[in-house]
This record gives C-alpha cells, structure tokens and sequence, in this order.
C-alpha cells in the first residue's frame, strides 16, 4: 500500500467537532459507515463503523497512543490490521518527530475483513488535519481512500477525491470511482464499473482472453474475456494481453490495446490512441479504423519507441510514402501509404528492421503533429 499525501498543516485551529456523517455503500437503506471525532479525554465515539451482515463493527480512534480499538465485536468478522502509518501531531510548522512528548495518531491504515460468507474486504482509511487544540485530539476530515483489491465472491469498491487503482479482481463486483482521476479493474466476473467523475479508465489487463468493449454501450455487455460489465461515467478504456476490440464513446477517449493484435475505434470525440507495449510484428499489431487527422492523435510511449522523448515528433524523424523506408540516419517512424501500415526503425536507415505495430483503416493522411511522445 502506498501512503497517501502527508498531513497538511496550516495554524492550531481551537477546537473542532465534526458532526457524523453517514454513508450507506450499497444502497440498501442502512448506514454502512460513520464519521465522527475522537477526543483526547473521556470516552471516544465512534470514528467510524462498517456493518455486514445486520452486526456492527465499530473501530475508534484511540487517544493514548495504542493502535486500534474494536467495539461490539462480534463473530461475524475477522479483522486484521495489515499496515499503519504513525504521525505524532503537530510541532511548529511540521510534522512531529516524536519529539514533543505527544502518543502517536494513526494516520493511514489498511484494514482487512471477512464476513461469514467468506467474503474478503480490504479497507483503506485515510484521516487528515489531525491536530491538537486545548489538550484535545481533533480531525478535520477523515476519508476513505478506498476499498481496493477485494477478492472472491462479490465486492462493492469504493473510490475518493483521490486518483485511485481500484480493483476487484474475481466475482461479481460493484466498482466506482468518485471524483479522482481512477483506473477500475473488474477482473473476471460480471462488473458494473461507473467512474463517476474524472477522467476514468476501464482497464481489462486481467482478463483471460480478448475482451470486447464499447464505452458507448451503458447496459450490459459481454466482454468475452472478463464477464457481462455494466460500463458507465468511464472516458478511456484499456485491453488485455489477447486479440481485442476496443470502442470508445462521443467524449474524448484514450485507447490501449496492450498486447495482442487488436482492433481500436475512437467514435465520435477527439481521441488518442496510445502504444506502450514491446513491439512484435506477428503478436502484437493492432487496427485503428477510424483515425481522424483533423481531432485524433497518436501517442508513443518513449520507453517503447525509444529514439524519441517527450512532446512533439520532430518532422525530420518521420517518413511518408508509397513503401516507405528510413532515407536517413534520424528516420524512426515510416508511414506507407501504400495500406495505411506505421512502422518504427530504431536503428533508421541502419541494418536493423523496421517493425510493423499499427495499420489505419482508410489510409489517413498523416503529419508529424498527429503523434505525441509520452
């Protein structure tokens, strides 16, 4: 797990209580999670509390220092703490050391749950702002960064304000993104996948064969490769290490196909469509049917097509024509109009061969200024 952004520090504010804040996940009508404060003195209320099954497990904020505290336990659950990250407050205008003397506060934790039916919930918990005013312990905000990497039967994950990799890997799973920029991953099984906002992407890399995807559909589809997916709010969509046909939708769209030799169309929409895997003229060649020189664009990945680096292709780097063939030593990328196929040479006019990874239906005409180096 990696640590979200470090507590942020402005001033000691007096004394803050945050009013509860409840959230019900699976729109079932029932509060699933809590949000309240924990004081430094007396007894702390809940700082959040997650229920399955119609029992509760409620987890605290502890205020001498200790890790963790669980109330209404009950056997429903089994709860492990797998990582935690301590902060002690605030000293000046940083983050203590320790040094003060102040018990430390849990900043970030990942808790994991099974219920009775064996279903396996990774929690993350992310409290910001935490500060002490009048020798009490109080928050600002707490937020759940997310539930991630459920595994198993079925699993609602849900994202944040935070860009976020969510993903459910087996079963059935109910995923979205909130308001980050997210990469959701269905894994096998039947998903509905909503973005929510943000620009979003559908990433099929688990899939266990080619997968077939149109971000126009918002009903049910069968990707083939990884269940029937409900896709919603999603902008970018990428594919497996098989043969895949990918659709995007009337918004701007980023495409991948990955591996494979895969078949890409952008719709409507200025849209890019992105290369980013080892090139191999016989496994890993995809169609792009509907390249538009006037709002699309190509994207190279420049730990792939090394010769280039970030931004623009240079002109003299890219070579058209009727069987088109590196001229000169600084000639990487060839397009022959012959059949619409773009090839890279990373050696130019040198002895070595330039490989096939793209073919566009229509021929288009092309220039430079259609392709990004990333």
């Amino acid at each position: 797990m990696s640590n979200p952004d470090q507590l942020k520090w402005d001033k000691i504010f007096s004394m803050s209580i945050m009013k509860p804040k409840e959230i019900d996940i699976d729109n079932d009508g029932v509060t699933d999670i809590i949000f309240q404060i924990a004081s430094r003195f007396g007894s702390p209320v809940p700082a959040y509390g997650f229920r399955l099954l119609n029992t509760s497990l409620t987890y605290r904020l502890d205020y001498y220092g200790k890790e963790t505290q669980l109330t209404q336990w009950s056997d429903n659950f089994n709860q492990e703490v797998i990582e935690s990250v301590k902060y002690y407050g605030y000293k000046g205008d940083k983050l203590d050391d320790g040094s003060s003397g102040f018990s430390p506060v849990i900043d970030t934790h990942l808790l994991r749950l099974n219920d009775l039916n064996g279903n396996l919930y990774n929690i993350v918990l992310d409290i910001e702002d935490i500060g002490y005013g009048f020798g009490r312990l109080f928050m600002n905000q707490i937020n759940i960064l997310s539930y991630v990497n459920g595994t198993g039967d079925h699993n609602t994950l849900i994202g944040t304000e935070k860009n976020e990799l969510i993903s459910g890997f087996g079963g059935n799973d109910s995923i979205a993104g909130g308001l980050g920029n997210d990469v959701l991953v269905g894994g096998v099984g039947d998903d509905n996948l909503d973005g929510g906002f943000g620009i979003d992407r559908a990433e099929y890399n688990t899939a266990t064969s080619g997968v077939t995807v149109n971000l126009t559909i918002t009903t049910p589809q069968n990707t083939i490769g990884a269940g029937i997916d409900s896709i919603i709010n999603i902008e970018n969509v990428s594919g497996s290490r098989f043969d895949d046909t990918l659709t995007g939708n009337a918004t701007a769209n980023v495409i991948s196909g990955h591996e494979g030799n895969d078949t890409l169309t952008g719709g409507e929409g200025v849209d890019k469509f992105l290369f980013n895997t080892t090139l191999d003229s016989l496994n890993n060649v995809d169609t792009v049917t509907d390249f538009n020189h006037s709002d699309d664009r190509i994207r190279l990945d420049n730990k792939i097509f090394t010769q280039f680096t970030n931004g623009r292709l240079a002109a003299d780097s890219f070579v058209i024509g009727n069987g088109a063939t590196a001229l000169d030593s600084n000639d990487f990328l060839i397009y022959d109009t012959s059949d619409g196929t773009l090839y890279y040479d990373a050696d130019a006019n040198g002895s070595g061969q330039q490989i096939e990874f793209v073919s566009l239906t229509g021929i288009p005409a092309l220039t430079s200024l259609d392709f990004i180096i990333i």
